[in-house]
């Protein structure tokens, strides 16, 4: 299931999980996640804000993925363990 993928691995030890809910369309998908990991890696931010800004960015540079369709599925757990 959803979130037993997710809790395995947050149990493994990962101290924060991108996923999404549904199958997403692929290119904005590329899009959504190559900018996640310039926001969290490049740019030091962390993880929940570095996924919303992946997100805005989309709707703000390609009208065509402004659609909840698009970006709706992602979410972030984050472990509150570590």
């Amino acid at each position: 299931s959803f979130s037993g993928l997710v809790n395995s691995f947050i149990f493994s030890g990962s101290s924060a999980v991108v996923s999404s809910h549904w199958y997403v369309e692929t290119l904005s998908t590329e899009k959504i996640t190559t900018k996640f990991f310039e926001y969290f890696i490049k740019n030091n931010i962390n993880a929940a804000k570095s996924l919303r800004n992946s997100i805005n960015d989309l709707r703000k540079n390609y009208s065509k993925y402004d659609h909840p369709i698009f970006w709706g599925a992602f979410s972030i757990t984050i472990n509150q363990r570590i």
